[in-house]
């Protein structure tokens, strides 16, 4: 059931205000959101979560609006972003089979930032190469 301690509409609506606020300002982008929870909740549910994903859910929204949209870590394009997006939810749900969904989560994002050079190679500006 959601919403069972005080705390938590609190704070549930402080992250969705400030993911509204970070979207109208343009500084991340809708579908990098929609790829990372829709692939981490997907993985969780066919890799086993299926009574869990409310229980991920949260950790997916979280995650999304700020560890995978974090400029620090992220690859320069919005297409290389989208890719790194894509994959850390693939990796979290798959790490998920075997830790906490917070430790899957911090694991795929940190498998993620050692691939942003060759994401940042092949998703290059005027580049041919892709993937």
């Amino acid at each position: 059931m959601l919403f069972r301690c005080a705390a938590e509409l609190p704070v549930f609506a402080a992250i969705v205000l400030s993911a509204v606020f970070f979207l109208a300002q343009r500084r991340i982008y809708f579908e990098t959101l929609f790829y990372y929870i829709t692939i981490y909740l997907l993985a969780a549910f066919m890799l086993g979560g299926g009574s869990k994903i409310l229980m991920h859910a949260g950790v997916a929204v979280f995650t999304a609006f700020f560890l995978v949209t974090d400029p620090v870590v992220l690859p320069l394009t919005r297409q290389g972003t989208n890719v790194f997006a894509l994959l850390a939810a693939f990796f979290a749900g798959v790490l998920g089979l075997w830790y906490p969904a917070v430790t899957a989560v911090c694991y795929s994002i940190l498998i993620m930032n050692m691939f942003v050079p060759w994401i940042n190679d092949r998703m290059r500006p005027g580049s041919r190469r892709g993937i």
